[in-house]
């Protein structure tokens, strides 16, 4: 046993030696932060949440209208940037006052490529590699770690969130 322990030990120093002289040069993440400001619309006026909305002559009331962002990308004159690796829930179930949904739901991009944008892309639902991995595969700051957003049976996140409740049948009740 000690003679096992004694030809371990070296190899242990000689692989962590190694990977610190190894040469490689590791690019840094980029660090470009920037706010986007969501204002939501429904016939030209701030969209509340739980407010009574008459649609096609039926009273509608959304209780909840939530999705993900990934694939963020900035643009510049020239090019695109590198996408970031993020996934954001744009949560505007928040928005459940004229005033709140009027100043609209901030959400701050991180880790973009610094530099002068012209534009940004972002990706609606959840991108194809981010897609493929489970909940418990993200840190818990991470919106893609919840298991309320992931479908087991159709191996895929939930994209959107609309849910709400409605008057079907005119007689003054809002139901599922």
């Amino acid at each position: 046993m000690k003679k096992l322990l004694l030809i371990f030990l070296p190899l242990v120093f000689i692989s962590s030696k190694c990977k610190q002289d190894c040469g490689c040069v590791i690019p840094p993440e980029p660090q470009g932060v920037m706010s986007i400001n969501i204002k939501p619309n429904y016939n030209d006026k701030p969209f509340v949440i739980n407010k009574i909305y008459n649609i096609d002559g039926k009273n509608v009331r959304f209780t909840r209208l939530s999705f993900l962002l990934t694939e963020t990308c900035p643009k510049t004159a020239s090019s695109s940037g590198s996408c970031g690796t993020n996934a954001y829930l744009i949560d505007l179930t928040t928005l459940d006052d004229s005033t709140k949904s009027a100043n609209g739901f901030t959400q701050i991009l991180t880790k973009l490529t610094e530099g002068s944008m012209v534009g940004i892309q972002l990706g609606l639902g959840v991108s194809p590699s981010l897609n493929t991995a489970l909940p418990k595969d993200f840190a818990s700051s991470n919106p893609l770690s919840d298991a309320g957003l992931y479908w087991a049976d159709w191996k895929s996140y939930i994209f959107t969130k609309i849910e709400g409740l409605m008057d079907k049948d005119g007689n003054g009740s809002l139901s599922r």
